[in-house]
């Protein structure tokens, strides 16, 4: 601001006193420093301060913010801090001018603004108050996913480490994506994703993000990965076991046994409690038909023979039929469906024998 004088006269004695000062200029900075008598001088062109909008867009290295229009503005100020201190990173000189895009930014990271607008009057600027802090995030950067490996009923994904808050695990299910994980540890770049059938494809993506304070998610493009699960690992002992069994029965002029994939789940996991408790009673103390409630399987009729130490079908399947009890279900002509699970590390085998 130009210096100004204000003149005060009085007479006394007949004697015209005459007295000035000089008035501090209207700051052009973040901080306004100005004596007492100029800022009453200078309120009437001081702008309202600047209110933010919520809304705001963002990339993997930009963010545009908004504000709404100040009345009388000439332009606005805006600021970035930095971690130690608020930084000018732009001067806009259009009043009408209510947005700015931040470029040139890290992704997956939170960033603090706030905005101040001017008015300028006879070539000088009058600052008006800084807005309230306003925080946005940008996207992290898309996921590769680099490696995956696999087994009859499990896959694990391996992907690119990114900046943000963590990452977000999809698997396509029904024609539909589900999200089935997330992991909040940026470090942790491994997922794995368990309980899958063998034989199968299936359809994953993975990708980062980062939340801003208001829980909104800036999440980065996906990687994307099909892989198809191993063959089941006793499949081939499973239908030997089957084929056994059904030479037996045809002899007997019994129809022959179905091999059914839900039963032989059942199976499988009777044939792993079997190590802990060699007994047609489950470890927790169940029957071992509880185990079909988990597979919703339903029955009328139910049988189970167990075994261990054989090391082939033929083996396991002649120990049986030399044994009255677990012949008898081989035999059951009421049944039609045969589940088969093996645990090739302690030679333990299961079926299961529903109608």
């Amino acid at each position: 601001m130009n210096n100004f004088k204000i003149l005060l006269s009085f007479f006394s004695a007949g004697v015209i006193a005459i007295s000035s000062f000089a008035g501090a200029s209207a700051d052009n900075g973040f901080n306004i420093a100005a004596s007492a008598d100029s800022v009453l001088t200078a309120s009437a062109y001081t702008p309202a301060t600047v209110t933010l909008k919520s809304d705001y867009s963002c990339t993997a290295d930009a963010i545009r913010i908004n504000w709404n229009k100040v009345s009388g503005a000439s332009g606005y100020r805006v600021y970035r801090y930095n971690g130690k201190n608020w930084v000018k990173i732009a001067t806009i000189k259009n009043g009408s001018t209510t947005t700015y895009r931040d470029s040139k930014l890290s992704s997956g990271t939170l960033y603090r603004y706030k905005v101040k607008a001017y008015r300028k009057v006879n070539g000088t600027n009058y600052w008006g108050s800084a807005s309230k802090e306003f925080l946005a995030a940008t996207k992290s950067k898309a996921v590769k996913i680099t490696s995956t490996s696999k087994t009859a009923d499990a896959v694990r994904l391996n992907w690119t480490k990114q900046t943000g808050n963590g990452y977000q695990i999809y698997q396509l299910k029904n024609s539909s994506w589900t999200k089935i994980a997330t992991i909040r540890n940026m470090n942790t770049t491994t997922y794995r994703i368990s309980g899958l059938n063998p034989s199968t494809k299936y359809q994953f993506k993975v990708r980062a993000y980062r939340t801003d304070t208001k829980g909104k998610v800036n999440a980065g493009a996906f990687g994307n990965v099909s892989v198809t699960t191993k063959g089941d690992a006793f499949l081939a002992e499973a239908k030997e076991v089957l084929a056994l069994v059904n030479i037996e029965r045809n002899k007997a002029g019994l129809k022959s046994l179905t091999l059914d994939t839900e039963l032989c789940k059942a199976a499988q996991v009777r044939a792993k409690e079997i190590n802990t408790l060699f007994s047609h009673t489950r470890p927790d103390g169940t029957s071992c038909f509880t185990v079909l409630d988990e597979f919703n399987i339903r029955w009328n009729t139910v049988g189970e023979n167990i075994a261990k130490g054989q090391i082939s079908p033929s083996q396991v399947v002649t120990a049986w039929m030399h044994s009255e009890g677990h012949r008898k279900n081989i035999m059951n002509p009421n049944f039609g469906k045969l589940g088969v699970g093996y645990d090739s590390s302690t030679k333990s085998w299961v079926q299961l024998f529903t109608n």
